[in-house]
């Protein structure tokens, strides 16, 4: 009877534990595009802008004959600001069909990225904006979740999807990013950005 009990709960425990993955994702980060202002003087010293722009590539590959296609992929790219705030650079979603012997390569939109640099009569620094990492989730065609992807682990908690999906994607993301301490007006109604703390730090223009 003893024997017989532990075979039961065996098969319930395999029949409890988590599916085996059906996807292979691998995803890689790529600069885009990089710019330099050159130096400006002021204040007795000289200030430069760097803007950069990156991507995301995901490829998605199936390991399992059993996946319902097609599926459909959901990402977003979060960057840290200066002030050392998350944000959500870019997100989307996309509809494709993943199969067994070719990855199916999925990209996002560029996230805009800026980096100030001062050199003055005492001191220098810089301040920038940082890739975080991102958030990926997968959904078969029934809509149930297969798998997600986060890099790093600890985005998982920070990521608010419902948050994500609600806001737009485009110029009111963009703007978010715009010249550091520029004083220009973010579009969507957003905040100004303000100039580099510190006394005696230039304020760039």
């Amino acid at each position: 009877m003893k024997y017989q009990i532990a075979l039961v709960l065996f098969f319930l425990g395999v029949l409890s534990a988590p599916a085996i993955d059906q996807l292979r994702i691998k995803a890689t980060k790529q600069l885009a595009s990089r710019q330099n202002t050159g130096n400006q003087n002021v204040f007795g010293g000289h200030t430069s802008l760097t803007q950069k722009e990156y991507v995301y590539r995901f490829d998605v590959l199936s390991v399992s004959p059993q996946l319902a296609n097609p599926i459909k992929l959901e990402w977003v790219v979060m960057f840290e600001d200066w002030s050392g705030r998350l944000r959500p650079g870019t997100h989307g979603t996309c509809e494709t069909n993943a199969g067994m012997t070719k990855a199916v390569s999925v990209e996002t939109d560029t996230v805009h990225l800026n980096q100030r640099n001062w050199q003055g009569p005492q001191n220098s620094g810089k301040i920038e904006d940082k890739i975080a990492g991102y958030g990926l989730r997968v959904n078969d065609s029934n809509g149930n979740l297969i798998a997600e992807q986060y890099e790093p682990a600890a985005l998982k908690k920070q990521i608010d999807w419902k948050m994500v999906d609600a806001q737009p994607n485009d110029d009111g993301l963009k703007a978010l990013q715009s010249l550091l301490g520029g004083g220009q007006q973010q579009q969507g109604g957003g905040q100004q950005r303000p100039p580099p703390p510190g006394a005696g730090h230039p304020r760039h223009p």
